[in-house]
């Protein structure tokens, strides 16, 4: 009797008993992405992310144009907290990459928690 008080017990405290879900956020690299109808143009080069300017991060991509004629370059960027949360991001903007051209392309991330930037070219 006594083993079936602490169960109905344990039973109606579990019952009360809330749960809530925590979205899992993978985490997401610095890197550039370069759509892959493009990529017979542009190659890419050197990426680098830091600290920018008023303490937000800053990333720093060389876009190279391998191509004898110029092509149009568009890029817009993303950015992630350290969790991988998306906390931002940008419009396309568009350059014009020249002949051989290698063009530095910055972005940066205007938001206190970001760490992460994420850069799309086409």
């Amino acid at each position: 009797m006594r083993k079936a008080l602490v169960f109905l017990a344990a039973g109606l405290v579990l019952a009360g008993c809330k749960t809530s879900t925590v979205p899992i956020m993978t985490p997401v690299p610095s890197e550039v992405v370069i759509d892959s109808s493009s990529s017979i143009w542009f190659k890419k080069g050197l990426y680098k992310v830091g600290p920018g300017p008023r303490g937000f991060v800053q990333g720093e991509a060389q876009i190279q144009n391998v191509d004898n004629t110029a092509h149009p370059l568009r890029f817009r960027s993303e950015w992630y907290s350290e969790t991988g949360e998306q906390l931002g991001e940008t419009g396309w903007n568009m350059r014009v990459a020249g002949p051989g051209e290698t063009l530095v392309i910055t972005v940066t991330a205007y938001h206190p928690s970001a760490t992460r930037i994420r850069l799309y070219v086409k």
